[in-house]
């Protein structure tokens, strides 16, 4: 393995514990000194760095991406599944649309539950969350649309009339 192969390794390990253990951003800087002083200087990768905006960047373009695939491989396995939806106001008072995917998993043999995608769509009328719903459902490249079930009555639910009316709109 390389240096820069080794550097990057190591930190997208200590990346992947900061997810596991909900670890902040900010518990990122100084990391590599710490280690450093825990480890020595050459027990650490030369060219390792590692602070907040990097381990945002490695959780959101390169970890992220990686378990989405994973998680949609599965979904496309499922026999169906359950596209779930919840609109509200976050913490800065601004509309979101999260959606989640539920389905039988053959690599769990379980039921999971997976956030899939958050919309920040300004206002929620039915016809605003359809679309974000069908394009959810378009980035997902639809795993299995032979069965699907929508979670959730609101303004989405009127609109949307029946399972059909959706698949109609592709």
């Amino acid at each position: 393995m390389s240096v820069l192969d080794s550097a990057m390794h190591a930190e997208i390990i200590w990346v992947m514990k900061c997810v596991e253990s909900a670890f902040s951003l900010l518990s990122c800087d100084n990391v590599v000194d710490i280690f450093k002083a825990m480890f020595g200087e050459k027990h650490i990768p030369d060219g390792m760095s590692l602070g907040r905006t990097k381990a945002g960047y490695l959780m959101t373009d390169a970890l992220g991406p990686h378990f989405r695939n994973v998680m949609l491989e599965d979904a496309r396995k499922a026999p169906s599944y359950a596209l779930c939806y919840d609109e509200t106001s976050n913490a800065k008072n601004r509309r979101e649309l999260q959606i989640a995917l539920r389905f039988w998993s053959e690599k769990h043999s379980e039921v999971v539950f997976y956030h899939l995608e958050t919309f920040f769509i300004g206002i929620a009328t039915g016809e605003i969350l359809k679309n974000h719903v069908i394009l959810s459902l378009n980035n997902t490249a639809n795993p299995n649309v032979d069965h699907l079930y929508a979670l959730k009555r609101g303004p989405l639910w009127s609109t949307l009339q029946s399972v059909d009316h959706l698949w109609s709109t592709f």
